[in-house]
Protein backbone atom coordinates (compact mmCIF):
# COMPACT_ATOMS: atom_id res chain seq x y z
CA UNK A 1 0.00 0.00 0.00
CA UNK A 2 3.07 2.45 0.80
CA UNK A 3 4.74 1.60 -2.55
CA UNK A 4 0.95 2.70 -4.19
CA UNK A 5 0.83 5.85 -2.20
CA UNK A 6 4.84 6.48 -3.79
CA UNK A 7 3.95 5.90 -7.29
CA UNK A 8 0.66 7.64 -6.44
CA UNK A 9 1.93 11.08 -5.29
CA UNK A 10 0.85 10.68 -1.65
CA UNK A 11 3.21 11.08 0.45
CA UNK A 12 0.64 11.98 3.52
CA UNK A 13 -1.24 8.59 3.14
CA UNK A 14 2.39 6.96 3.30
CA UNK A 15 3.02 8.84 6.36
CA UNK A 16 -0.06 7.64 7.81
CA UNK A 17 0.24 4.09 7.07
CA UNK A 18 3.70 4.19 8.61
CA UNK A 19 2.49 5.61 11.49
CA UNK A 20 -0.98 2.85 11.49
CA UNK A 21 2.31 0.06 11.31
CA UNK A 22 4.06 1.41 14.17
CA UNK A 23 0.55 1.69 16.44
CA UNK A 24 -0.14 -1.54 15.90
CA UNK A 25 2.99 -2.73 16.64
CA UNK A 26 4.38 -3.97 13.47
CA UNK A 27 8.00 -3.38 12.55
CA UNK A 28 8.74 -1.69 9.06
CA UNK A 29 11.77 -2.89 7.39
CA UNK A 30 14.10 -0.66 5.42
CA UNK A 31 11.98 -1.18 2.33
CA UNK A 32 9.20 0.20 3.58
CA UNK A 33 11.22 3.10 5.08
CA UNK A 34 12.86 3.62 1.96
CA UNK A 35 9.60 3.55 -0.27
CA UNK A 36 7.90 6.43 2.32
CA UNK A 37 11.27 8.72 1.84
CA UNK A 38 10.84 8.07 -2.30
CA UNK A 39 6.75 9.49 -1.70
CA UNK A 40 8.16 12.21 0.06
CA UNK A 41 11.06 13.10 -1.87
CA UNK A 42 8.71 13.35 -4.91
CA UNK A 43 6.20 15.61 -2.64
CA UNK A 44 9.52 17.74 -1.88
CA UNK A 45 8.57 17.48 1.14
CA UNK A 46 11.72 17.68 3.08
CA UNK A 47 11.30 18.18 6.99
CA UNK A 48 9.10 15.12 6.79
CA UNK A 49 11.83 13.18 5.19
CA UNK A 50 14.62 14.44 8.17
CA UNK A 51 11.49 13.30 9.98
CA UNK A 52 11.20 9.61 8.81
CA UNK A 53 14.91 9.26 8.49
CA UNK A 54 15.51 10.43 12.00
CA UNK A 55 12.92 7.89 13.42
CA UNK A 56 14.34 4.98 11.24
CA UNK A 57 17.65 5.57 12.69
CA UNK A 58 16.10 5.43 16.39
CA UNK A 59 14.92 2.38 15.34
CA UNK A 60 17.97 0.76 14.30
CA UNK A 61 17.62 0.29 10.70
CA UNK A 62 20.14 0.82 9.02
CA UNK A 63 19.93 2.87 5.73
CA UNK A 64 21.50 2.27 2.28
CA UNK A 65 22.34 4.42 -0.68
CA UNK A 66 18.66 4.60 -1.60
CA UNK A 67 17.43 6.19 1.74
CA UNK A 68 19.92 8.78 1.79
CA UNK A 69 19.46 9.57 -1.94
CA UNK A 70 15.86 10.01 -1.39
CA UNK A 71 16.40 12.41 1.25
CA UNK A 72 19.35 14.45 -0.15
CA UNK A 73 16.34 14.86 -3.33
CA UNK A 74 14.01 15.65 -1.22
CA UNK A 75 16.19 18.73 0.60
CA UNK A 76 17.05 19.91 -3.44
CA UNK A 77 13.64 19.81 -4.50
CA UNK A 78 13.24 22.50 -1.22
CA UNK A 79 15.77 24.39 -2.16
CA UNK A 80 17.36 22.78 1.39
CA UNK A 81 21.74 22.79 0.80
CA UNK A 82 22.57 22.59 4.14
CA UNK A 83 20.52 19.80 5.14
CA UNK A 84 21.38 18.34 2.07
CA UNK A 85 25.36 18.46 2.53
CA UNK A 86 24.59 17.06 6.31
CA UNK A 87 23.13 14.26 4.95
CA UNK A 88 25.79 13.79 1.96
CA UNK A 89 28.78 13.35 5.43
CA UNK A 90 25.92 11.62 8.01
CA UNK A 91 26.69 8.46 4.82
CA UNK A 92 30.50 8.99 4.97
CA UNK A 93 30.60 8.85 8.55
CA UNK A 94 28.39 5.44 8.61
CA UNK A 95 31.00 4.21 5.38
CA UNK A 96 28.03 4.07 3.36
CA UNK A 97 29.80 5.90 -0.23
CA UNK A 98 27.07 8.28 -1.95
CA UNK A 99 26.77 7.05 -5.21
CA UNK A 100 25.35 8.88 -8.56
CA UNK A 101 22.32 9.65 -7.40
CA UNK A 102 23.30 10.87 -3.68
CA UNK A 103 26.31 13.33 -5.04
CA UNK A 104 23.85 14.35 -7.90
CA UNK A 105 20.96 15.37 -5.65
CA UNK A 106 23.32 17.32 -3.08
CA UNK A 107 24.83 19.03 -6.01
CA UNK A 108 21.32 20.28 -7.21
CA UNK A 109 19.92 20.97 -3.76
CA UNK A 110 23.22 23.71 -3.67
CA UNK A 111 22.69 24.56 -7.11
CA UNK A 112 19.40 26.12 -6.65
CA UNK A 113 20.43 27.63 -3.85
CA UNK A 114 23.47 29.51 -5.65
CA UNK A 115 26.11 27.38 -4.29
CA UNK A 116 28.11 26.82 -7.61
CA UNK A 117 31.56 26.47 -5.68
CA UNK A 118 29.76 23.47 -3.39
CA UNK A 119 28.77 21.72 -6.43
CA UNK A 120 31.80 21.57 -8.22
CA UNK A 121 33.43 20.75 -4.84
CA UNK A 122 30.94 17.83 -4.76
CA UNK A 123 31.44 17.15 -8.26
CA UNK A 124 35.48 17.05 -7.85
CA UNK A 125 34.85 14.28 -4.95
CA UNK A 126 32.95 12.15 -6.63
CA UNK A 127 35.96 11.84 -9.42
CA UNK A 128 38.42 11.77 -6.93
CA UNK A 129 35.98 8.76 -5.19
CA UNK A 130 35.88 7.31 -8.68
CA UNK A 131 31.60 7.53 -8.36
CA UNK A 132 30.75 7.72 -12.15
CA UNK A 133 28.84 11.25 -13.12
CA UNK A 134 25.76 11.18 -15.45
CA UNK A 135 24.42 13.81 -17.25
CA UNK A 136 22.21 15.12 -14.41
CA UNK A 137 25.29 15.41 -12.10
CA UNK A 138 26.53 17.65 -15.19
CA UNK A 139 23.60 19.32 -15.33
CA UNK A 140 23.63 20.24 -11.70
CA UNK A 141 26.76 21.84 -12.33
CA UNK A 142 26.47 23.75 -15.32
CA UNK A 143 23.29 25.28 -13.76
CA UNK A 144 24.94 26.32 -11.26
CA UNK A 145 28.12 27.71 -12.84
CA UNK A 146 25.56 29.40 -14.95
CA UNK A 147 23.44 31.02 -11.71
CA UNK A 148 26.63 32.10 -10.06
CA UNK A 149 28.14 34.37 -14.19
CA UNK A 150 31.16 31.52 -14.24
CA UNK A 151 31.06 30.94 -18.17
CA UNK A 152 34.36 29.69 -18.39
CA UNK A 153 33.23 26.81 -15.78
CA UNK A 154 30.35 26.07 -18.02
CA UNK A 155 32.46 25.79 -21.27
CA UNK A 156 34.85 23.43 -19.14
CA UNK A 157 32.06 21.47 -17.64
CA UNK A 158 30.27 21.00 -21.28
CA UNK A 159 34.08 19.94 -22.47
CA UNK A 160 34.72 17.13 -19.90
CA UNK A 161 31.20 15.33 -20.45
CA UNK A 162 32.20 15.68 -24.82
CA UNK A 163 35.51 14.12 -23.44
CA UNK A 164 33.94 11.39 -21.28
CA UNK A 165 31.12 10.42 -23.77
CA UNK A 166 28.34 11.96 -22.03
CA UNK A 167 25.91 13.57 -24.27
CA UNK A 168 24.42 17.24 -23.28
CA UNK A 169 20.88 17.57 -23.86
CA UNK A 170 18.59 20.76 -25.03
CA UNK A 171 18.82 22.37 -21.54
CA UNK A 172 21.93 21.90 -20.83
CA UNK A 173 23.13 23.38 -24.24
CA UNK A 174 20.38 26.07 -23.25
CA UNK A 175 21.70 26.92 -19.82
CA UNK A 176 26.04 27.17 -21.41
CA UNK A 177 24.43 29.18 -23.80
CA UNK A 178 22.56 31.86 -21.82
CA UNK A 179 25.60 31.64 -19.67
CA UNK A 180 28.03 32.76 -22.73
CA UNK A 181 25.28 35.75 -23.69
CA UNK A 182 24.91 36.68 -19.71
CA UNK A 183 28.02 37.64 -20.03
CA UNK A 184 28.43 39.08 -23.25
CA UNK A 185 30.30 35.93 -24.92
CA UNK A 186 28.44 35.58 -27.88
CA UNK A 187 31.12 34.31 -29.97
CA UNK A 188 31.20 31.18 -27.65
CA UNK A 189 27.63 31.69 -27.46
CA UNK A 190 27.07 31.52 -30.75
CA UNK A 191 29.45 28.51 -31.46
CA UNK A 192 27.52 26.33 -28.98
CA UNK A 193 24.13 27.68 -30.44
CA UNK A 194 25.23 26.02 -34.24
CA UNK A 195 26.31 23.07 -32.48
CA UNK A 196 22.95 22.42 -30.67
CA UNK A 197 21.02 23.13 -34.17
CA UNK A 198 23.76 20.68 -35.90
CA UNK A 199 22.31 17.88 -32.85
CA UNK A 200 18.67 18.78 -33.39
CA UNK A 201 18.76 19.80 -29.87
CA UNK A 202 17.29 23.50 -30.92
CA UNK A 203 15.78 25.46 -33.34
CA UNK A 204 17.58 27.99 -35.53
CA UNK A 205 15.85 31.27 -35.20
CA UNK A 206 17.37 34.19 -37.46
CA UNK A 207 16.18 36.82 -34.67
CA UNK A 208 17.58 37.41 -31.83
CA UNK A 209 14.40 37.97 -29.89
CA UNK A 210 12.85 34.77 -30.92
CA UNK A 211 16.60 32.88 -29.82
CA UNK A 212 16.25 34.27 -26.09
CA UNK A 213 12.66 32.98 -25.94
CA UNK A 214 13.69 30.02 -26.94
CA UNK A 215 16.52 29.59 -24.47
CA UNK A 216 13.87 30.53 -21.67
CA UNK A 217 11.51 27.85 -22.83
CA UNK A 218 14.49 25.63 -21.84
CA UNK A 219 15.38 26.94 -18.69
CA UNK A 220 12.02 28.29 -17.06
CA UNK A 221 12.01 25.44 -15.04
CA UNK A 222 15.46 25.79 -13.42
CA UNK A 223 14.35 27.99 -10.49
Amino acid sequence: AITACQKGGQWLRAVQLLEEMQSKRIAPDRIIFNAVLAALDQAGEWQQALHVLKDMQLKRIPPDNLTYAAAISACARGGQWQPALELLSQMKDKRILPDTSAYTAAMTACEKSGQWQWTLQLLNEMQENRVAADPETYKSAICACERGSQWQRVLQLLGEMKEKGITPDALTYAVAISACYGQERRIEGQGLYQEAIEKGLLRHWKNRSRLEMDLRGHTRHMA
